[in-house]
């Protein structure tokens, strides 16, 4: 296998203002050349000094490290927003990737691309508790209509749904995923429970 240089190689050199290309030449010929590639070597062709220093290496490679003020680009978070994430959730995803990312000692190419990944792979919404006031969502309302179950029946449940548990403080990430299966299991007990009764009077 050819030689590559380290990622924190890689970016020492961006940060001093190489490019990818003038990096993939020198590459190329560095290692036709040297008999022992390593790091500090390869360095040494574009700074032209004997080899960094370890503090001014340290530095560069800090430097390129996920900041702790860092924040997504607005159009991403309109993409997660449009996808359902709550700004809570965002929020909150943004630290842990920070976090993450600087207590693994990674330096991230693309912090937006590598966010939205870590996001998409996470609930939507934080946990909670219900609300007195929570409401199914109108996709919940046309998921269940789909399944020929009318609004109104729907929002029949909802009071008692709200009740049980908030007297029980259940902490939930998706209450309406777990609303709609309420609604869907009770509607086939019903139909169930009629096509029992029609069975016995005949």
């Amino acid at each position: 296998m050819c030689w590559q240089p380290s990622e924190k190689t890689r970016l020492t050199l961006k940060q001093l203002g190489f490019s990818h290309d003038n990096l993939r030449k020198r590459l190329n010929s560095y290692r036709d050349a040297s008999v022992d590639p390593n790091d500090k070597d390869f360095l040494r062709l574009f700074t032209g000094s004997p080899v960094l220093d370890s503090s001014h290496y340290q530095l560069l490679y800090q430097t390129a490290q996920l900041s702790l003020l860092w924040q997504p680009e607005n159009d991403l978070c309109r993409s997660l927003h449009h996808a359902g994430y709550t700004a809570d959730a965002i929020s909150h995803y943004r630290d842990l990737f920070v976090v993450q990312i600087r207590e693994e000692g990674r330096v991230v190419a693309n912090p937006d691309a590598e966010f939205g990944r870590y996001c998409r792979s996470r609930s939507k919404q934080l946990p909670s508790s219900i609300t007195s006031d929570w409401q199914p969502s109108r996709d919940t309302l046309q998921q269940l209509s789909q399944k020929n179950i009318s609004c109104a029946f729907t929002l029949s449940l909802v009071p008692e749904f709200v009740l049980y548990w908030k007297d029980v403080g259940r902490i939930e990430s998706d209450w309406q995923s777990k609303f709609c299966r309420r609604v869907l299991t009770y509607s086939k007990t019903l139909m169930k429970n009629r096509t029992e009764s029609a069975q016995n009077v005949h």
